[in-house]
């Protein structure tokens, strides 16, 4: 099929210039299995910085990807991260990439 209008793919290169950076897909993957704090996302992503994971944490709380609670109000903070709404359909198109037929890239 060929096309005959202009395509920026904007939202596909927004998309990957966001999920492609290292720990990314696996720090969205860990919250939804239920590592929902800190040091159990730490645990769960071996070779992960903290400094990474904070600041991996950060972008995707300001994408609307996942959101953080703040349990208790102390000093190390308690705090909670959940997928959002937009972080939930974003896991549908990461499973769906996932099992695509791998190995062609002819598109």
């Amino acid at each position: 099929m060929e096309c005959t209008q202009p395509h920026a793919h904007t939202g596909f290169h927004e998309l990957m210039s966001l999920v492609g950076t290292k720990w990314t897909i696996d720090v969205l993957h860990h919250i939804r299995q239920g590592a929902n704090r800190f040091g159990l996302l730490k645990k769960a992503i071996p070779g992960v910085s903290s400094k990474t994971l904070t600041e991996r944490l950060r972008t995707l709380e300001q994408e609307g990807l996942i959101a953080r609670e703040v349990l208790v109000p102390t000093a190390p903070q308690h705090v909670e991260y959940a997928l959002t709404e937009k972080g939930s359909s974003l896991g549908l198109l990461i499973r769906t990439l996932d099992h695509w037929p791998g190995g062609s890239t002819n598109i």
